[in-house]
């Protein structure tokens, strides 16, 4: 039943990701969804799950430094600006902790649409590679990177590719299917995709990120 907090939560996050490339306005307001949805579970049950807490307030602890900021700033202006860019750092992990927890294809489903939606935005922004190469190039070289379609930052994109490679080898690993059993397949050929996009882009944040989160995932 799509009256219960849960499900709406879950159409929300639904939203926010498929979006996330494209409108930051309609991110904030699935957000703020979220917020309001966990506010709703919270006054009907009355009490905090024991589960994620930790989780959780690792998350928040980057909002948290965020605020405390204020004393050691002279530009207000700067420091509420950065106050409201990391406020889902706070929002959105707090709000999945005292939400009841997803199943395991919900879950699923929702990192399969940010793993496409980073796919589909480098296919796009590919385009004008293969259709004009030269000129392409020529940008290149003036500003360093591919410029990515839409109004979002090429290094945002680029820790989203390394984010996206990570969650294809999840996808990948665990045996959970959403449709079909060999779908894993396909997330892993998406995952190598977005390894290639991610070097194309030149994005140097991205492959910084990339290598140090390889070098874990092998010693791991």
């Amino acid at each position: 039943s799509w009256s219960q907090p849960l499900q709406f939560a879950w159409g929300l996050l639904f939203i926010c990701l498929a979006l996330l490339n494209v409108s930051k306005a309609v991110a904030s307001i699935a957000t703020g969804g979220l917020a309001a949805m966990s506010l709703w579970q919270y006054l009907k049950d009355r009490q905090f799950p024991l589960k994620g807490k930790r989780v959780a307030w690792a998350m928040a602890a980057f909002w948290i430094i965020a605020c405390l900021a204020f004393f050691w700033t002279d530009d207000q202006a700067r420091w509420m600006k950065d106050v409201r860019e990391k406020l889902p750092l706070f929002v959105i992990p707090i709000a999945l902790w005292i939400l009841p927890a997803f199943p395991p294809k919900m879950w699923r489903a929702l990192l399969w649409i940010f793993l496409i939606g980073q796919v589909v935005l480098s296919l796009i922004s590919l385009g004008p590679l293969v259709l004009d190469y030269e000129a392409t190039v020529l940008a290149i070289k003036k500003n360093g990177n591919v410029p990515v379609a839409g109004s979002i930052s090429h290094i945002y994109f680029g820790l989203y590719l390394v984010e996206a490679v990570v969650i294809a080898l999840y996808l990948f690993r665990e045996d959970v299917p959403l449709f079909w059993k060999k779908e894993k397949w396909l997330a892993l050929g998406l995952g190598l995709f977005c390894v290639v996009a991610l070097h194309i882009f030149t994005s140097r944040t991205g492959l910084l990120a990339f290598y140090s989160t390889t070098f874990l995932i092998v010693l791991y």
